[in-house]
């Protein structure tokens, strides 16, 4: 899967972006400076705020494809909001309350 703007292929903090879906921010020396550290809280943190944002676009683009597509994205979305709801930790709740804000 690749997000596309004009035909043109865009990072995914731009995808998150255009898709207004919370995504760590892309900080590259901020990432090899933990990484330097042995300082796995802060890239974990930004492993999990991305994989929950990717599977969000997929869900997302799942949508997009066509009326069936949708109704299963639609079953899937409800099933991951749960679950996110439930899980206890920083990236989850980050993403709860992300979703929250859209919805208001």
């Amino acid at each position: 899967m690749t997000a596309r703007s004009a035909g043109t292929p865009v990072a995914f903090e731009q995808a998150c972006a255009c898709s207004a879906i919370l995504c760590a921010p892309a900080d590259a020396g901020r990432r090899f400076a933990d990484w330097i550290r042995c300082d796995v809280n802060g890239l974990e943190q930004d492993a999990q705020l991305n994989v929950i944002a990717s599977f969000r676009l997929l869900i997302r683009r799942l949508a997009s494809i066509n009326p069936v597509s949708r109704s299963i994205a639609a079953a899937i979305s409800r099933q991951f909001a749960a679950w996110l709801e439930q899980a206890d930790h920083p990236a989850a709740q980050a993403h709860v309350a992300d979703l929250l804000s859209v919805a208001d």
